[in-house]
């Protein structure tokens, strides 16, 4: 399956506006979960609008990946973010039981998009590549959603790129 920006065309895509606003949405809602689950308050309506978050991320990111091709070297800048954020991520949140070798959700955007990049340009090296991070994410995905995240941004993303009676 080769991704393309003509498979994006004839759907009413999330325009630029569109998508900055449920991103700034999806950051609040994060934010206030991210400060609910580290102070301790653990207050149940904060957990459920945290709960928004990465569904909306996963949307904007579908739409998105659809109109750029995914490139090795914006997959290696955010596997270098998702490194760097993983000390702030444990350290959050330890107290919940997170261990320090469970992955952030950086990562979870970071292995679907390997497999986006090796649907767009298959050949060995992508293939290896998709393959290596799958095999080394899933067993320290726990607390980023694990398999059900992968699934998530993958329908997210096959939702834009499905046109027509595929739909």
């Amino acid at each position: 399956m080769i991704i393309t920006d003509t498979a994006f065309r004839g759907f009413p895509a999330l325009s630029t506006r569109q998508g900055n606003v449920l991103k700034l949405v999806a950051f609040v809602a994060m934010v206030m979960d991210h400060l609910n689950t580290a102070s301790g308050l653990n207050d149940t309506l904060l957990q459920a609008v945290g709960r928004l978050a990465f569904p909306l991320f996963a949307l904007v990111w579908g739409s998105n990946i659809v109109r750029h091709p995914v490139t090795q070297a914006g997959l290696n800048r955010l596997w270098l973010m998702a490194l760097l954020a993983q000390p702030g991520f444990w350290l959050a949140f330890r107290d919940t039981g997170v261990q320090w070798w469970q992955v952030n959700i950086l990562f979870t955007f970071a292995v679907m998009g390997q497999a986006v990049h090796f649907m767009q340009a298959p050949c060995n090296r992508t293939a290896f590549v998709f393959l290596l991070a799958l095999c080394l994410y899933i067993p320290v995905s726990g607390a980023s959603y694990a398999l059900r995240g992968l699934l998530l941004l993958m329908m997210s993303a096959l939702f834009f790129l499905t046109t027509g009676a595929g739909r």
